[in-house]
């Protein structure tokens, strides 16, 4: 228990030090920016992943580093319902093209299944994925009420991309 105040105390401290914000820290970054950041900050999809809605860990930030992850998970939401609805702004999506592999790594980290095979025999019936064609469990990530497997989010990705040209 104590080391896991320690460790919260120290993401913390990393995340909000690496917080995009202006004016020092009084003005919220654009969702642009933040979107930049995202794409950009390395560590930012572990840090998802670690303390994503199944982990107990985000108690063990401070306040302004949960909100943090929320506004990072709400954007990545957003910005992937405006892209399978073709209605992303321009900006946004050459940010995703530009840094295409990061993105998919941001929407790995908050998939809501993604086990191996084995794993998937043993979880069949239990409603938590969906199986693909030959019965293997396929990662998708949950915006909404709307889940998207991210292979197919990697597709409509590569199709906005020929859009724009």
């Amino acid at each position: 228990e104590e080391s896991k105040h320690k460790y919260g105390g120290l993401f913390s401290r990393m995340l909000c030090r690496t917080w995009p914000a202006t004016n020092e820290g009084r003005t919220a970054p654009t969702d642009l920016r933040l979107l930049q950041h995202m794409l950009t900050w390395q560590p930012c999809a572990g840090i998802l992943k670690l303390f994503g809605e199944a982990s107990d860990l985000v108690t063990f930030l401070n306040e302004d580093s949960q909100t943090h992850i929320a506004s990072y998970k709400s954007l990545l939401g957003t910005v992937i319902q405006e892209l399978t609805k073709g209605s992303i702004v321009t900006g946004h999506l050459q940010l995703l093209l530009q840094h295409k592999k990061q993105f998919l790594e941001l929407c790995n980290a908050v998939t809501v299944c993604s086990p191996r095979k084995e794993e998937a025999k043993t979880k069949k019936g239990k409603g938590s994925g969906k199986q693909d064609k030959s019965g293997n469990m396929v990662t998708v990530v949950k915006v909404g009420d709307t889940t998207w497997p991210v292979r197919q989010l990697e597709k409509v990705l590569d199709w906005r991309g020929k859009e724009m040209t």
